[in-house]
């Protein structure tokens, strides 16, 4: 019976050290997971820092496209315009009689050194 009493705490003996072994194991294991969650965790906020930023500068880009897409409408409005009146003036001009033609022409000033 001596026997199997020895074998008996000898394996309550191991059972204790397997199961204290695997709590501590588990215990690392549990840690090495916090770490790399803290890790991912303060990547994350990184890049949500920089995703502001970008969006920030996206917002100004394109605050600053709109500001030139105005600019280039209003400027194609006044080319439109300026074509517009010469294009008047110039059948104006072919309406014009020979006569008026001639009139026409000569009020022009044609000596590029002429003072007036």
């Amino acid at each position: 019976m001596e026997g199997n009493r020895t074998i008996w705490i000898v394996g309550i003996a191991l059972l204790v050290l397997v199961l204290v072994w695997w709590k501590k194991d588990k215990n690392r294991n549990i840690n090495q997971y916090k770490v790399a969650v803290e890790l991912l965790q303060q990547q994350n906020d990184s890049l949500a820092n920089d995703n502001r930023l970008l969006d920030e500068k996206m917002k100004q880009i394109q605050w600053r496209t709109d500001s030139l897409q105005q600019l280039v409408a209003t400027k194609s409005d006044v080319i439109k315009n300026l074509k517009k009146a010469k294009d008047e003036k110039i059948k104006a001009i072919n309406t014009y009689s020979n006569h008026k033609l001639y009139s026409f022409f000569a009020e022009l000033d044609t000596d590029s050194t002429a003072v007036k």
